[in-house]
């Protein structure tokens, strides 16, 4: 029931959704990363694109979709990393996590999302984010989600896509 309401209230918010207020990336300063702790190279790849971020001078705050339950990744670099699940949402599919609500309403310059295919509880983190520029992977699917997709290759390196969304950022003025 609750994943019925949440693809309900996805359609809902990106109908509603306004144009958003894409800066550069030169003058960007809070970004975000998103991504499900369901691969190792989903971490390898949100640490790496931290550290290159980090190097640009920008502050980097990653969430981390956990599944049904919230549990810590048994990676300790993950130590840091917010985390959300399930269960940080209600019955009726309203965010009960008071630092998911905050991560959604954070008008970050930037959220790379780092999932080809991402679960319902990350669709509507995606939805509902006041991030001024979503970018992600490409996915038929995901396209309302993303202001900037990548397509990729099915053999492609996640590494190597989470390089190329980097790239592009800078790219954007």
């Amino acid at each position: 029931m609750k994943a019925s309401i949440l693809k309900y209230k996805n359609r809902k918010i990106l109908a509603q959704e306004s144009s958003r207020n894409q800066g550069s990336y030169q003058d960007a300063k809070d970004i975000a990363i998103l991504f499900s702790a369901d691969k190792e190279e989903k971490l390898e790849s949100a640490l790496f694109l931290k550290k290159m971020l980090e190097a640009d001078r920008k502050e980097v705050n990653i969430y981390l979709y956990t599944g049904k339950q919230i549990k810590e990744h048994p990676d300790s670099r993950a130590a840091d990393f917010q985390r959300f699940s399930n269960q940080s949402f209600g019955i009726l599919g309203n965010v009960i996590d008071d630092g998911l609500r905050e991560f959604c309403e954070r008008p970050f310059d930037y959220l790379f999302h780092l999932d080809i295919e991402p679960s319902i509880f990350s669709r509507y983190v995606l939805a509902s984010s006041k991030a001024q520029c979503r970018m992600g992977i490409h996915n038929k699917n995901m396209e309302p989600y993303y202001d900037f997709m990548i397509k990729h290759k099915a053999d492609d390196d996640l590494k190597r896509i989470t390089e190329q969304l980097l790239e592009y950022a800078k790219m954007l003025t």
